[in-house]
């Protein structure tokens, strides 16, 4: 069999048998659909990254037990206010031991807080607060997921009443 074309005459005689064509001859791909192809892959990859988050989050019941509740009160050690979620760092004592401890405590986003009217600055170390949440899944670790928040000196509040 004689191939009319010496690029197909070069290839191996399966490839000409079958007329597949391992490499494109010039001319036969066009200028756009090899611009597409080779965007795709940048496109894809950016609707990829762009969904990410939405794999990322997790869900409060997956750390969290959510039909247990813990009530804490002591002193602020620092507060976060950050995405994806702030954080209260808590001195205050464990109420299974009766032991101090550092308490990191999960709160919500900036952008909710800040639609719940929480600023920046609502908090500050050494303010007294009583705290109100889910306990850690992990029996090792002293974290919370804050459900409620209140400052009896100036009876400030968010989120969940403290009774």
């Amino acid at each position: 069999m004689e191939a009319a074309d010496p690029e197909v005459a070069a290839l191996p005689t399966a490839a000409v048998a079958t007329n597949t064509t391992i490499f494109p001859r010039p001319g036969r791909v066009s200028f756009l659909s090899g611009l597409f192809f080779m965007s795709s892959k940048p496109l894809l990859s950016i609707l990829l990254l762009a969904a990410a988050p939405l794999f990322a989050h997790h869900s409060i019941s997956a750390h969290y037990f959510t039909d247990q509740n813990i009530h804490l009160e002591g002193e602020v050690l620092d507060f976060s206010y950050s995405n994806p979620h702030s954080v209260v760092h808590l001195e205050a004592k464990d109420p299974k031991t009766g032991q101090t401890a550092k308490w990191e405590i999960e709160w919500a986003s900036v952008r909710r807080l800040e639609a719940r009217g929480v600023a920046k600055d609502a908090i500050k170390p050494g303010d007294h607060i009583i705290v109100e949440g889910y306990p850690s899944r992990d029996n090792l670790d002293h974290r919370l997921f804050m459900r409620g928040i209140t400052r009896p000196s100036d009876g400030w509040k968010s989120g969940k009443d403290i009774k």
